[in-house]
C-alpha cells in the first residue's frame, strides 16, 4: 500500500519536487518517465523508512511503556 501511495504522489498528485507539479495520468505515454518514476518512488519509500526508524528509536521508551499498559489492560 505504501508503494501505491508513493506512486500516486509522484504521478497523480504532483507531490514530488524533482518531477514537479504534474499529473502524469493525463499523459498517454508514461513509459518515457518509467525509470524516473520508479527512482522517485524508491527514494520516497527509503526516506520514509529512515524517518520511521528514527522516530521509533527516539520514542522507544514511550512505545515500551504503552505496550506494557496495553498488556495490563488486555
Amino acid at each position: 500500500y505504501a508503494t501505491r501511495l508513493a506512486y500516486l504522489m509522484v504521478t497523480h498528485f504532483g507531490m514530488d519536487e524533482e518531477m514537479g507539479y504534474i499529473n502524469l495520468n493525463g499523459i498517454k505515454n508514461t513509459d518515457l518517465f518509467k525509470e524516473k518514476i520508479e527512482k522517485r518512488v524508491e527514494d520516497i519509500l527509503n526516506n520514509l523508512k529512515k524517518q520511521t526508524e528514527k522516530l521509533v528509536t527516539e520514542n522507544w521508551g514511550k512505545i515500551e511503556k504503552l505496550a506494557k499498559e496495553l498488556l495490563k489492560k488486555e
